[in-house]
């Protein structure tokens, strides 16, 4: 048996499998040491960019800068209150003054409505008929008128010199209180008569 033992074979066997038990015990150490590091580097990288951003670090400047948009966006909100304030009054006076020009407009066509006109082109003729009422008696003179309207009227009385215009309205307004009304209306219409001017 020493003798089978001392044979190169058995050493050569015994050396080989004493190697791969060696190499096989270092080999998980070595790989399970290595997985490790590798896992540890890993963690540490995945730590590091879950806390580092681009902007980590810190200087004057960028606070100066930061505060300097902030400032700005602080004053531009201001501005575009400002300016919508601005706008709501402009909106509101534009209102006021819309409603200002129809009054003025519905005062104008009332007054125009109120007030007899006689234009340039009928002056020559209402001057003549004006001069033919003259020449009557205020009573006859009366009778014709009132069976005109009020507005041919007036432009014919504005021509009718006063002192014959009197007795032709007294005339008028005898009868009932619809004609004395009548006369009145008629005197307070040749008050604001208006005659046009050749120019």
């Amino acid at each position: 048996m020493l003798k089978k033992l001392n044979s190169p074979w058995i050493g050569s066997i015994a050396g080989l499998v004493a190697f791969l038990s060696v190499t096989a015990g270092t080999w998980n150490a070595s790989t399970r040491s290595i997985q490790a590091a590798r896992d540890a580097a890993t963690a540490a990288a995945n730590n590091a960019a879950k806390t580092e951003t681009p902007w980590s670090f810190d200087t004057a400047e960028i606070d100066s800068l930061v505060k300097e948009l902030k400032n700005e966006r602080e004053m531009l909100s201001k501005r575009e209150k400002d300016l919508n304030e601005l706008a709501a009054r402009l909106n509101a006076e534009r209102e006021e003054l819309t409603q200002l020009t129809q009054t003025v407009f519905r005062m104008q066509k009332d007054f125009d409505l109120s007030v007899s006109h006689v234009s340039e082109e009928e002056t020559a003729n209402v001057k003549k008929l004006a001069k033919t009422y003259s020449g009557m008696e205020p009573e006859a003179a009366a009778e014709i008128f009132k069976q005109m309207d009020d507005s041919s009227i007036v432009k014919i009385m504005v021509f009718i010199k006063d002192d014959q215009r009197g007795p032709i309205l007294a005339a008028m307004s005898k009868g009932n209180e619809t004609d004395a009304k009548r006369a009145g209306d008629l005197t307070e219409k040749l008050r604001v008569a208006v005659v046009g001017k050749k120019k």
